[in-house]
C-alpha cells in the first residue's frame, strides 16, 4: 500500500527551456530524460504502495510505520480517522482481520501535485480472513504521498468498496428511516 524507504528526490516536472533566436527545435518541450524521470518516479511510488500492502499483509509493523506519515488520515466504509504512529502500531497488532492476498490492478493513475506531493489511485482485490471467516472484496483505493526528509510517506489513504454508486443492495443502508 504505502512505502518510501530510502527514496531519493527527483524532479517530477519538466525543466523549462528558453528558446534562443537560432533555436534547435529538438530541445523544445520535455526531453526524454525528463519523461523517464517522471515515469521512474511513478513506478517508484506504485512500488511503495505495493510494499505498504505487503507490510500490512505480513504484519510488518516496522515497515508500515516507516512508510506512514505522522499523523496519517484514513477514510473508508468505517468512517474517517487521524492515526498517529502509536495508534497504527496498536491497530496492526490487534487486528480483527488478516490479508491473505491482494492484487493491485494494472489500471492505476499517479498525479504529481508538486515535486513532493503525489496522489495514487487504483483498484485492488483483497482476500481476507475477517473474524475467522473468508471475505473477498474489490475496492477503489487512493493514497496521497508526501516527500519528507528525502523519503516518501503516506499522508492519506482511502478505500471505497466497489458496488452501486448509490449504495443500493446494502440492505442496512438502503432502507428508509
Amino acid at each position: 500500500m504505502l512505502q518510501g524507504i530510502g527514496v531519493g528526490r527527483r524532479s517530477a516536472t519538466p525543466v523549462s527551456r528558453t528558446l534562443p533566436i537560432a533555436a534547435d527545435v529538438s530541445t523544445i518541450g520535455p526531453q526524454k530524460e525528463d519523461v523517464m524521470t517522471l515515469k521512474d518516479q511513478e513506478r517508484e511510488l506504485l512500488g511503495l504502495e505495493r510494499r505498504y500492502w505487503q507490510a500490512v499483509k505480513d504484519n510488518d509493523v516496522e515497515t508500515a510505520l516507516r512508510l506512514t506519515d505522522d499523523p496519517c488520515l484514513i477514510a473508508g466504509a468505517q468512517g474517517i480517522s487521524r492515526v498517529d504512529k502509536q495508534a497504527l502500531a496498536a491497530m496492526m497488532k490487534d487486528s480483527r482481520y488478516k490479508i491473505n492476498s491482494f492484487e493491485l490492478s494494472g489500471d492505476t493513475e499517479v498525479r504529481f501535485l508538486r515535486d513532493d506531493v503525489a496522489i495514487i489511485a487504483y483498484k485492488v482485490r483483497e482476500e481476507l480472513t475477517v473474524e475467522g471467516k473468508p471475505v473477498t472484496l474489490e475496492a477503489a483505493d487512493t493514497s496521497t504521498w508526501v516527500l519528507k526528509n528525502g523519503r516518501w510517506v503516506c499522508a492519506l489513504h482511502s478505500e471505497a468498496v466497489l458496488g452501486d454508486a448509490f449504495g443500493r443492495g446494502n440492505s442496512e443502508r438502503s432502507q428508509p428511516e
